[in-house]
């Protein structure tokens, strides 16, 4: 869902209709080799332009004018499969990256390969795998299983309500994309202490077709 809205927002400052003719972007860094695999806005290295960033087997690209040109970010990871727009890389067989603050750094989880999906909420950070959805706290890097075990999960996203910053805990939902539907559970976060997260009950959601007049 929510890959699907910044897609939508990408063709829209191409100067596309939203509910019209969708038009591809030129110079976007691919070949028959290297395609994307993830995209995301969040800003470049001064944090003051907005920025498309793409995953690649090749790497990390990024562009400051919607798409016309695009460069290759310094030490980006390989074989990118999930990107945020908060600045944290999947990759297929090396685990996850950061953005700090002009190159990318290796966080950890690699023991998790490949790296599907990823939502980084505060100081948490879940990911989805082939095995199932994980948590952890960025500080401590010791993930566990909150969920869908033995499943392949595809796609995350993560909702918040009633959220304290200062403390930074609260309520929310994780929707997740797997091979045999999407999902979700009621969830309630506190950063301090990931490891006591409520197992939950995972709800399998019908997605129905809605057609757009």
């Amino acid at each position: 869902m929510i890959w699907f809205n910044k897609i939508i927002f990408i063709v829209f400052i191409a100067n596309t209709s939203i509910l019209g003719n969708w038009t591809k972007l030129l110079g976007v860094p691919i070949d028959g080799t290297h395609k994307i695999t993830s995209l995301t806005i969040g800003t470049d290295s001064s944090g003051l332009k907005k920025a498309i960033f793409a995953g690649l087997d090749s790497g990390i690209f990024y562009s400051v004018d919607t798409g016309k040109s695009w460069k290759l970010y310094n030490n980006s990871p390989k074989k990118v499969l999930s990107l945020t727009d908060n600045a944290y890389a999947g990759t297929s067989d090396s685990g996850i990256y950061t953005k700090w603050p002009d190159s990318w750094r290796f966080l950890g989880f690699d023991q998790l390969n490949p790296i599907n999906s990823l939502s980084v909420p505060g100081n948490l950070i879940l990911m989805g795998t082939n095995n199932g959805i994980y948590c952890s706290s960025l500080n401590s890097r010791n993930p566990s299983n909150i969920g869908l075990l033995n499943s392949k999960i595809n796609s995350l996203s993560v909702t918040l309500y009633n959220w304290n910053s200062q403390l930074m805990a609260g309520n929310g939902y994780i929707y997740a994309s797997s091979d045999s539907g999407v999902f979700f559970s009621d969830y309630y976060f506190q950063n301090s202490s990931p490891s006591s997260f409520p197992i939950g009950i995972w709800t399998k959601k019908i997605l129905c077709k809605q057609q757009i007049n």
